[in-house]
């Protein structure tokens, strides 16, 4: 498992084995580190360098790798004038999903990936969105890329297509989208988690008469008795 940890110092990479009683491991620092992805092979781990990974910020984002395999050495994978961020690796490995407002608004494009010393992209990166995006995931047999868009609709993708609207999303519920995950999805692309925060029940009025009384504590009665 691998993790971010934010205590006394910025936050940072760490790595856990899953077993019982086995210790975690900070990895190599350099700055603000927020774990995206982690390639199936487990040798790379993926992460943004900001702590905003949704949003544009003054810092501008890049993404970086965490070489596992050699010691846990980083080197950049995606580093331009531009704010990118949100990287996630498709199953195959064969490509990189990731978000960049280098069109001026945050958008999913794809770039192919390569192993040389480390991993590296290589040859154009590809638009795939085109009304904004929030966050995306991909499909766990590879077969289509999911995002949410700026009009708070999901849309898969798949490679040599274009993007297909599914469903949308409420707006109250995209508010609470605080990751780059922000839903999930099922291996066959059939069934969504999704976030909600809209309750099941129909708001009701309530009024209360001569609510004045309540403000002061009456008295409490007095009681007499004669013998």
């Amino acid at each position: 498992m691998a993790f971010m940890r934010a205590g006394e110092s910025t936050p940072k990479l760490f790595v856990r084995p899953l077993e019982e009683q086995q210790p975690e491991q900070s990895l190599a620092s350099n700055g603000f580190q927020v774990p995206t992805d982690w390639t199936r092979d487990g040798r790379f781990i993926l992460y943004t360098n900001t702590g905003l990974t949704l949003v544009e910020n003054e810092g501008q984002a890049d993404i970086w790798v965490a070489d596992l395999e050699r010691g846990g050495k980083l080197s950049p994978l995606i580093k331009t004038p531009f704010h990118e961020a949100n990287a996630s690796v498709s199953p195959d490995g064969h490509w990189v999903a990731f978000t960049s407002n280098e069109s001026g608004r945050p958008e999913v494009y794809m770039q192919r990936l390569e192993i040389k010393e480390t991993l590296t992209v290589t040859g154009p990166r590809h638009l795939v969105s085109r009304e904004g995006t929030v966050c995306l995931r991909w499909r766990r047999d590879g077969k289509e890329l999911f995002y949410l868009g700026g009009d708070g609709r999901v849309y898969a993708f798949a490679l040599g297509g274009t993007p297909k609207p599914l469903f949308k999303i409420a707006a109250e519920a995209i508010a609470a989208v605080h990751s780059l995950m922000g839903f999930d999805v099922a291996t066959d692309g059939q069934s969504f988690v999704v976030p909600t925060v809209t309750s099941p029940e129909a708001p009701t009025l309530v009024a209360i008469q001569n609510w004045e009384e309540l403000l002061t504590p009456k008295a409490a009665p007095v009681s007499t008795s004669r013998r």
